[in-house]
């Protein structure tokens, strides 16, 4: 694996650009600073229940 080290958005675009089809990007993240960053397995109701229960029941 080759390391990258960015500084600028610039050098992450074109680090990642060679990933990527077309020209468009896509932002995932929250609307509002104040929330944290939890993926959604970790948020109600989700949260709440194994994943055997969402696979399998």
């Amino acid at each position: 694996m080759n390391e990258v080290r960015i500084t600028r958005f610039e050098e992450l675009h074109n680090s990642l650009s060679k990933y990527k089809k077309d020209s468009r990007w896509l932002f995932r993240g929250q609307a509002d600073i104040s929330w944290k960053l939890i993926p959604k397995a970790g948020r109600a109701p989700y949260n709440k229940c194994s994943d055997k229960d969402f696979f399998m029941g």
